[in-house]
């Protein structure tokens, strides 16, 4: 019983949490900008990117540099420039359980 609890404890440790992160273009319309993201901070591997139909800055994200993220939830009306660079999905619909 022991041995299996603790299995449970390491199992949820080892699980990263992903972390939502969406775009709202404050700064400008640089992807690899803190400031354009709610909450504050540029996505990395593991984050949840969503894009919404409308940001009342009126800026659009543009990729700077390759980007690797979790997941990319777009709204209708959205928009993204990778301006040539590749932006790679950890995860894609029918990828998760």
């Amino acid at each position: 019983m022991k041995s299996l609890l603790f299995q449970a404890v390491c199992s949820l440790i080892l699980i990263a949490p992903s972390l939502s992160q969406t775009w709202t273009g404050s700064a400008n319309n640089d992807w690899n900008n803190a400031n354009n993201w709610s909450p504050t901070a540029i996505p990395t591997s593991a984050s949840n990117v969503i894009i919404p139909g409308t940001v009342s800055s009126g800026r659009w994200p543009v990729l700077t540099g390759n980007v690797t993220i979790n997941t990319l939830a777009t709204n209708y009306g959205s928009q993204l420039d990778v301006n040539g660079y590749s932006l790679t999905l950890n995860t894609v619909d029918g990828d998760q359980p």
